[in-house]
């Protein structure tokens, strides 16, 4: 024995018999517990040496318990640094887009012919599908997902206010509520941008009396199936006029991992099996 020990602290202590336990943390040893018995010598029995090693099995599974409670609030304040790092950003994207729509609405009011002034409102209505979903993020503060249906809704109000003044357009949205990944909504958003832009231009003329525009959504397993219908006079899927507004809907569902079909006998028909799972 350790003669500084001894006459240091033994024997001061009159302490005539004693028992170290190591104590161990996730695998390692981390200290010893000492139990000490003075001035009359005395024989550990087997309880009182299970007593011990029970102390020391106690004792290390609280000093776990709490370096683990220190990591998991260690680790729940950078979640929570994270979350509001990432709101700043999309309320900063949101206001960002919004300049982006002024200025394109001040370029707009200085065109002079109809033309320019309709592919400037396309351009606005496609960056506007965009800051909605920065909208609803921010609002939710949910970082992960946006309500599909909800942002949908929002979506063919706009595009009613932009192209639909003088159409009395009867919608039927059937949608139930399903959370689609940030990392689809703004593809998916722009897909719906193009069809709906699409049925308010062109299948709501001047031909069309009573414009019908129906939206579907519901969710099938891992899928969200949605459908978008109008009763317009259909298009020809061949025509070099359609096909660059249909190729961008094609390359935006590729990106979601999406399938596509039309139907274009009756009205125009569209349905996208998209993965949300």
């Amino acid at each position: 024995m350790n003669a500084e020990l001894l006459n240091g602290y033994i024997i001061p202590n009159e302490i005539t018999s004693m028992i170290d336990v190591p104590l161990r943390s996730e695998g390692k040893m981390i200290g010893v517990i000492c139990f000490e018995h003075v001035k009359m010598s005395h024989a550990w029995s087997s309880e009182e040496q299970k007593f011990t090693q029970s102390m020391s099995q106690l004792l290390s599974l609280a000093l776990e318990t709490n370096k683990k409670r220190e990591y998991r609030n260690e680790l729940e304040k950078i979640i929570k640094q994270k979350e509001i790092l990432i709101a700043e950003i999309n309320h900063r994207v949101k206001n960002n887009m919004s300049v982006i729509v002024s200025l394109l609405n001040l370029q707009k009011s200085k065109t002079q012919d109809t033309y320019h002034s309709e592919l400037i409102e396309e351009v606005k209505s496609k960056v506007f599908s965009m800051s909605m979903i920065q909208e609803q993020l921010h609002a939710s503060g949910n970082i992960d997902s946006i309500n599909l249906a909800g942002y949908l809704e929002e979506l063919v109000t706009n595009l009613n206010d932009s192209y639909g003044q003088g159409k009395e357009v009867e919608f039927n949205l059937e949608m139930e509520s399903i959370g689609i990944d940030v990392s689809k909504a703004i593809p998916c958003g722009l897909i719906a941008n193009e069809i709906l832009t699409n049925s308010f231009k062109y299948a709501f003329n001047e031909l069309n009396q009573h414009p019908k525009l129906g939206i579907k959504l519901e969710k099938e397993g891992d899928f969200a199936e949605l459908e978008f219908q109008d009763n317009g006079a259909g298009f020809d899927l061949n025509t070099s006029k359609t096909g660059m507004g249909l190729e961008l809907i094609k390359d935006l569902s590729e990106q979601i991992g999406a399938s596509i079909t039309f139907n274009s006998a009756h009205g125009v028909s569209i349905k996208l099996l998209i993965p949300i799972d």
